[in-house]
């Protein structure tokens, strides 16, 4: 029988990790607790984005398609950060790194064809575990 977990598949930025981080400890306001069903980012993180800098050299594509955070984001991030969550092992060391420079990754920049070529969408499926 294949164990449950619950899949977050979401943006690198501060409020869908608050999402994460907020149905791992039991919801918002109840402290960090033991969970029954284990939680587990697939959202973009290290991997996803080595898969997207592969892709988007095949396509010529030179730089990353990264937004600037608001402040509201990076004053956000910046109290996400102070927790203790281990934040380099789940979305990775670089992409805490990306984070922490004040630049985010969404989803459609992190899976849009147009940057990374037509057979990119199903690279990522499996990068999200589906």
């Amino acid at each position: 029988m294949r164990a449950i977990e619950l899949a977050v598949i979401g943006d690198l930025d501060p409020l869908d990790l608050t999402v994460l981080l907020s149905l791992a400890c039991g919801g918002v306001g109840k402290g960090l607790t033991t969970r029954s069903i284990p939680v587990v980012w697939r959202g973009v993180r290290d991997d996803w984005r080595t898969e997207c800098d592969r892709a988007r050299r095949r396509t010529g594509y030179r730089s990353e398609p990264t937004i600037r955070m608001t402040e509201f984001e990076q004053r956000h991030w910046e109290r996400l950060d102070r927790l203790d969550v281990p934040w380099e092992q789940i979305i990775g060391p670089h992409s805490a790194a990306l984070l922490r420079s004040g630049w985010k990754l969404e989803l459609e920049g992190a899976s849009n064809p147009a940057f990374y070529g037509d057979g990119f969408p199903p690279r990522v499926l499996r990068l999200a575990g589906l």
